[in-house]
């Protein structure tokens, strides 16, 4: 038989090169400092995104009356737009002689992806109804206030569309005034 070599395993690496690895404080540290980025990001980022769906849904209303008012003007058509608060939907419609039953008509889920906001209207009501005459102006005025989480944006409709985001102070309760959306060059025609 062949004599075994006892090789010592802590010599076989060679002179002056250290072990490359990290020590569990070493992760402990990087691990605390990943946690702390991620505390301070988070928040910000959902505030970002509330922010975003808001602003979208609030353009997506806007959008919506410029378009109507348009087709209004072009088909001599009234359309009625009306807002169901408990729903979070709005749905446009055409009106008069030559309008097809049905054929022009949307709805928008606004409670719906991607928005996924809540709508609130005037005096607690429910339903919010207005016309827009076949050349395409708007009659009547009314408020809608879309809310997600802690924030919320403001769209009044009337002869001009306007849109006006406004963010809740948790700490004091008092309404700070955040941007302002300019309305569409289409809504204020």
């Amino acid at each position: 038989m062949a004599a075994m070599a006892h090789v010592n395993m802590s010599k076989a690496r060679p002179e002056g090169r250290a072990l490359l690895a990290f020590s569990l404080i070493e992760m402990v540290v990087v691990l605390v400092i990943m946690v702390v980025i991620a505390a301070i990001a988070v928040p910000r980022y959902a505030e970002a995104d509330a922010r975003y769906r808001l602003e979208g849904a609030a353009r997506r209303i806007q959008s919506d009356v410029a378009l109507a008012r348009s087709s209004a003007r072009a088909d001599g058509l009234a359309r009625r737009m009306s807002f169901v608060a408990a729903t979070g939907e709005y749905e446009v419609t055409s009106e008069g002689a030559g309008a097809v039953a049905g054929v022009a008509k949307y709805r928008v889920g606004l409670s719906e992806s991607p928005y996924r906001t809540t709508m609130s209207l005037p005096l607690s009501a429910t339903r919010f109804t207005f016309v827009i005459d076949g050349r395409g102006e708007i009659a009547e005025n009314g408020v809608i206030t879309l809310y997600l989480g802690d924030s919320r944006i403001t769209v009044t409709i009337g002869a001009i569309v306007s849109v006006s985001a406004i963010d809740v102070a948790k700490a004091s309760g008092l309404d700070i005034p955040v941007d302002t959306i300019p309305p569409s060059a289409e809504a204020t025609k």
